[in-house]
């Protein structure tokens, strides 16, 4: 994910699995570096990931442990769900497009 528009810069998640996020949105920061860093929209994470082709994997995450909302975690727990194993993703007019459409992640830039 070298991609100029990605270096650095922190993501909203605008929808997982389609549903829209709802505040505190999560937000992910993917350093040139393989570092990604970011929050669940409750915790905070932090961890690595590999990006080969067009695929791209999360490992290593290690995130803070404070309870939120009831809908706070549930959107939590389908966030970390997205990221979980090799995913397709596609960088382009300042969106992240990360997995399936039906699980995946879309993510605009700030």
């Amino acid at each position: 994910m070298s991609n100029a528009e990605q270096e650095s810069h922190t993501w909203v998640v605008e929808s997982i699995g389609g549903v829209p996020t709802v505040e505190p949105r999560p937000r992910l920061s993917l350093g040139e570096d393989g570092l990604l860093t970011g929050t669940t929209g409750v915790n905070r994470i932090v961890g690595t990931y590999k990006a080969e082709n067009e695929l791209v994997k999360v490992e290593g995450t290690g995130m803070t442990r404070m309870a939120g909302s009831p809908e706070a975690m549930d959107q939590e727990k389908r966030f970390l769900k997205a990221l979980e194993g090799w995913q397709a993703f596609h960088v382009g007019g300042g969106r992240l497009e990360i997995g399936p459409v039906d699980n995946g992640l879309i993510c605009v830039l700030t």
